[in-house]
C-alpha cells in the first residue's frame, strides 16, 4: 500500500449515499431489524468482552444490531452514525432501552467524549468508511486513549480481498418487493466503489436506483500491527455476518 490519500469527497459521498439511498432499505437489506438485534445479541454473546454492565460506545451504530443487545444487557451505550434516518430508527426500536444517539462523525466521537469506555465497537463493515488509512489510523489511536484499562474495542469489517471480474457482483438482498445489489469496482490500491443498485418492483413495473460511494481496502494485518504500535493486545474473534473480526484490548 502505497497510496495513503482518500478519494476526493470520500466522507461526504458515504453520507449522502446513506441518506439518500441506503438508510430506507438498510434494515430490510440485513433481513429485518427484529433479525438482525437477535443475531447480534447471539455474537456479542461468543466475544471476550469485559465482565459487569459499563460504558460502551458503538460507533456506526445503524439500527442498532449491536447497540440495543448490550443496551438491553444493562450497559450504557451511546450510539454513534452519520446517518440521522438510521439513528431514528434505531431510538424507535430500542423502545426502553436506553440508548443516547449522536449524529457525527466517527473518529472524532471518539476523540471528543470525554468518557472513559469499556467496550468500543465498529462493526457492520463500517471502518472502510472512513476516508484514509491515516483516518484509520488516528482512529486506533483515539481507541487506546479512549478505553478504560482493560477496556476492548471491536473492530468488524470486510477485509482487503482480490476478486475475480464475475465475483465483484453480489446479491445483497431480495424479495417480492425489492432487490439489492452491489457491484464492487476497484479504484486503486487502496480504495473501491461500492456501487448499490436497487431494483423495486410493483406489480409488473420496476424501477431502478443506482448510487455509489468510495470504500478502504483494509488488510487485517496492517491494522494489527497498528493498534499494537497505540499499545493494543490484539486477537481474533468469531466471523460476523461474513467479516473478520478483531478484539483489541487495553493492557490493564
Amino acid at each position: 500500500m502505497t497510496d495513503r490519500s482518500s478519494p476526493a469527497g470520500a466522507g461526504n459521498a458515504v453520507t449522502a449515499h446513506y441518506d439518500d439511498h441506503l438508510a430506507p432499505v438498510y434494515s430490510w437489506s440485513v433481513g429485518g431489524a427484529d433479525a438482525a438485534i437477535a443475531e447480534g445479541a447471539r455474537w456479542l454473546a461468543t466475544l471476550p468482552l469485559p465482565a459487569g454492565q459499563g460504558r460502551v460506545l458503538d460507533l456506526g451504530a445503524g439500527f442498532g444490531a449491536t447497540a440495543i443487545p448490550l443496551a438491553r444487557a444493562g450497559h450504557r451505550v451511546v450510539a454513534v452514525d452519520t446517518s440521522a434516518a438510521l439513528l431514528g430508527e434505531l431510538a424507535e426500536l430500542a423502545e426502553a432501552a436506553s440508548v443516547a444517539c449522536v449524529h457525527g462523525d466517527l473518529v472524532a466521537a471518539v476523540r471528543d467524549q470525554p468518557a472513559a469506555w469499556d467496550l468500543i465497537l465498529c462493526v457492520g463493515d463500517t471502518l472502510p468508511h472512513l476516508a484514509s488509512h491515516a483516518e484509520v489510523e488516528e482512529l486506533l489511536a483515539a481507541l487506546a486513549r479512549g478505553l478504560t484499562p482493560g477496556g476492548v474495542a471491536v473492530l468488524a469489517y470486510r477485509p482487503r480481498r482480490e476478486l475475480a471480474p464475475d465475483a465483484r457482483f453480489v446479491l445483497v438482498h431480495a424479495d417480492a418487493r425489492r432487490t439489492l445489489t452491489a457491484f464492487l469496482e476497484p479504484i486503486d490500491d487502496d480504495h473501491q466503489r461500492v456501487w448499490d443498485v436497487l431494483h423495486e418492483h410493483e406489480g409488473e413495473t420496476t424501477t431502478m436506483k443506482v448510487s455509489s460511494y468510495p470504500k478502504l481496502r483494509i488488510e487485517p494485518g496492517w491494522l494489527a500491527e497498528r493498534a499494537v504500535h497505540c499499545g493494543l493486545a490484539v486477537a481474533e474473534a468469531t466471523p460476523y455476518r461474513g467479516m473478520v473480526v478483531q478484539v483489541l484490548r487495553r493492557r490493564a
